[in-house]
């Protein structure tokens, strides 16, 4: 039995603050259709360590204290699983990969697909990743050379998923020079839609299916493509049987991998909900990460300088080798900064597997648990001077007014046997594009500060950021 079941509770559900709740609605009605993450922080700013809110007919309870949210995560996922509206919803997009599945289906998912993050293979893509950096900045000099506003997301998301298609399926997209393709327009259709699914009080898209057709169409071609490569890869490894034992992309990782445990490999349909899994994080919360890196570079020069200072002393060619890249130290101390001002994810919704005590309060089994991962990572109880950006207090040498430093409590991967399988990969596009960027680029702001915004779809993303780069 867990530590949240077998407490003893003093409270209930009704006996603690909320925002006001509306009969069918909740409080679903504040709650705009990009501000969902400005909302539940007000609420948790204005009610307190731990509050209650309703959407629609869900019950929810909000939380930030930092080690009760850690305790929380551990507990995955004997006590709490992922939201439960998302599974459906997956479900019925056809995604239920490891990140949606639960139970048993999670659990072999994430055995087989393991393997497939381990240091060394995620490693093996470094040349793919540099190629695709390279073709970036030959579209970027060209900004350049024009003096001209650069959307520096938009351009990113062509990165990330060009180098999410060629490590995971070994199909090279080319959406940086293309200008965007079929599968990124699909994208920008299905991202939303699961972030307006998952958090809407009742299921309208099936009561007026013809709000969505778009996002259907997107999920067809989506669901076409990634099944033609699966049958490729498949080809592929039944052609040359070494591939088996040497897989060359993710996608053929997925395919070949079992164990005595899991029995069974992924099927047709686990492997598509896996991959298009990669594809969509991969897209946008990688981006978001590097979006912010630039725009603080850009931002503080001094962070900037200290950065290419790093970077001119440690890389020889035009983007970092491995090696190299695990000099970065100061660079990856601006990654980790940037996820801890702005994580994609700024809140994590759990629910109860059954009844559980959270906080001395009484939890029902179905009742959502929303951990404020931002809130916990701007605790000045947990980082000191904790609004400003301070890369420095990721080194070992930090200064003192920028302590207390609690690292286990940066959360934006999540934590327990849950966290992000995609970190690994994630943190070497941010190395080797940003140093490759810094050693390549100077930066500016090409926008007022009060310009940009953060918005939300499914992740928490910028908008309006405009950068101009120089070369050096």
């Amino acid at each position: 039995m867990s530590e949240f079941a077998a407490s003893v509770a003093d409270r209930s559900l009704d006996d603690l603050p909320g925002p006001r709740s509306l009969p069918f609605f909740g409080s679903a009605l504040a709650i705009g259709p990009t501000n969902a993450h400005e909302v539940f922080e007000a609420w948790s700013k204005r009610y307190g360590d731990v509050f209650t809110f309703r959407i629609g007919s869900r019950r929810a309870i909000g939380v930030r204290s930092p080690e009760l949210a850690r305790e929380l995560l551990q507990a995955r996922p004997e006590s709490f699983r992922r939201f439960g509206a998302l599974e459906p919803v997956a479900r019925e997009l056809g995604f239920l990969g490891v990140f949606a599945a639960e139970g048993a289906d999670w659990r072999r998912q994430r055995r087989l697909m393991n393997p497939s993050f381990h240091a060394p293979h995620i490693e093996s893509f470094h040349d793919a990743i540099a190629t695709i950096v390279t073709r970036l900045f030959g579209v970027w000099d060209r900004e350049a050379e024009r003096g001209a506003r650069v959307d520096v997301l938009r351009e990113l998301m062509k990165f990330t998923v060009d180098v999410t298609s060629i490590v995971a399926f070994g199909r090279d997209l080319d959406t940086v020079r293309k200008g965007g393709g079929n599968v990124q327009k699909h994208l920008e259709q299905i991202f939303p839609a699961i972030g307006r699914r998952v958090i809407a009080p009742f299921p309208y898209w099936r009561v007026f299916p013809f709000l969505e057709r778009n996002v259907d169409r997107a999920i067809d071609g989506v669901r076409s493509l990634m099944l033609e490569l699966v049958a490729e890869a498949r080809s592929r490894i039944a052609d040359s049987p070494e591939r088996a034992a040497a897989p060359k992309t993710l996608l053929e990782s997925m395919i070949v991998a079992t164990d005595d445990e899991a029995k069974e490999p992924l099927s047709d349909d686990e492997v598509y909900a896996n991959v298009v899994t990669l594809l969509l994080a991969g897209e946008d919360t990688t981006a978001i990460t590097i979006a912010w890196m630039l725009y603080y570079l850009a931002l503080h020069p001094e962070v900037a300088a200290r950065a290419r200072a790093e970077v001119d002393a440690v890389v020889s060619g035009t983007v970092p080798t491995i090696a190299e890249a695990k000099q970065l130290h100061y660079l990856e101390a601006v990654a980790f900064e940037a996820l801890r001002l702005h994580p994609p994810g700024p809140q994590l919704m759990l629910e109860a597997k059954h009844d559980v005590v959270v906080a001395g309060v009484a939890v029902p089994k179905g009742v959502s648990v929303m951990v404020m991962l931002r809130l916990i990572q701007m605790n000045p109880d947990v980082f000191g001077d904790p609004t400003r950006f301070r890369p420095e207090r990721f080194l070992p040498d930090a200064p003192e007014d920028t302590k207390p430093h609690s690292p286990r409590m940066m959360l934006a991967f999540g934590a327990g046997p849950r966290v992000c399988p995609g970190r690994g990969l994630a943190l070497l596009e941010c190395s080797l594009l940003v140093g490759a960027f810094v050693k390549r680029y100077e930066v500016e702001l090409a926008c007022r500060q009060d310009e940009v915004e953060e918005i939300t779809t499914f992740t928490t993303q910028p908008r309006g950021m405009k950068l101009r780069f120089r070369r050096r």
